[in-house]
């Protein structure tokens, strides 16, 4: 029976071992994940003492960034598989926030993710089929933001990052079906829509929204190009077990972050009135 480190953090694959795109970017997402839910849970609601020093907006602006890496990332997937231990996961972070939080709604990010990538080949079917009313269908994806927000987090918002994916990962499919152009097009008016909602939703100041807005132009670019590959050598790196272990398993990571945050946040909160 293989040990924690050999199954989880020392692969005996070489093609496991080393480090791969996908890594460093899940692991980028991950560590923005923690700093905005750092701000959300401990910075705003002055647990953390922080909220004089700095202002806690300033965590969700480049929390905000992990956003368009998730949804980027089930719209580039090839598989569609839902596997179980998301379904669980996305299960435990509801009933947590409902239980102790008292929030039902909007479910979770994890099923916004399950959500968009049981649709994403749908969705394209159709807009291929209804090309002629395709920038109505895009335009009122992004009109129902707001309110599909209110149901599952990000909503439709979420859904058009998974399309950028989409686009990116099937390229040579999809300018040929809906134009050169389209891929490039639909970017632009997701980024657009993206630092929009997210600077009024969290009523960032000028300044903040200009980092945010140039946060996810830097993210975008790094996403249009965005590769799977495998760094030889890397494997061994100080930092390569860390960075593999949030790579791969960056949904369990949530879980029990999220779980842990919640948890300490409800232990807290209750002397923070004092």
């Amino acid at each position: 029976m293989k040990s924690f480190s050999e199954k989880y953090l020392l692969p005996t694959d070489t093609r496991q071992f080393d480090l791969s795109s996908y890594d460093l970017l899940k692991a980028l997402a991950i560590i923005l994940m923690v700093i905005d839910h750092i701000g959300f849970f401990f910075v705003s609601t002055g647990i953390s003492g922080l909220q004089n020093i700095v202002d806690p907006e300033w965590f969700r602006t480049f929390g905000r960034l992990c956003v368009p890496i998730f949804f980027f990332l089930i719209g580039y997937a090839k598989s569609r598989e839902i596997p179980t231990r998301w379904l669980i996961g996305a299960l435990i972070v509801d009933a947590v926030a409902g239980v102790v939080l008292g929030a039902t709604l909007p479910l979770c990010i994890l099923f916004s993710l399950i959500f968009c990538r049981l649709v994403i080949d749908w969705v394209f079917d159709f807009l291929k089929i209804h090309a002629i009313y395709r920038l109505m269908i895009l335009l009122l994806l992004i009109f129902f933001v707001p309110v599909s927000d209110m149901v599952f987090e990000y909503g439709t918002l979420g859904l058009l990052w998974a399309m950028v994916g989409y686009c990116i990962r099937n390229r040579e499919k999809v300018e040929p079906e809906f134009g050169r152009l389209f891929p490039l097009a639909l970017t632009a008016i997701v980024v657009m829509a993206f630092v929009i909602f997210q600077s009024m939703r969290f009523a960032l100041s000028d300044m903040q929204s200009l980092v945010l807005a140039f946060g996810t132009v830097a993210i975008t670019y790094t996403l249009w190009h965005f590769k799977p590959s495998v760094y030889a050598h890397t494997g061994s790196h100080p930092y390569a077990p860390l960075v593999r272990f949030m790579g791969r398993y960056t949904f369990e990571i949530y879980v029990v972050h999220y779980t842990l945050f919640v948890l300490i946040f409800a232990l807290f909160k209750p002397f923070m009135s004092l």
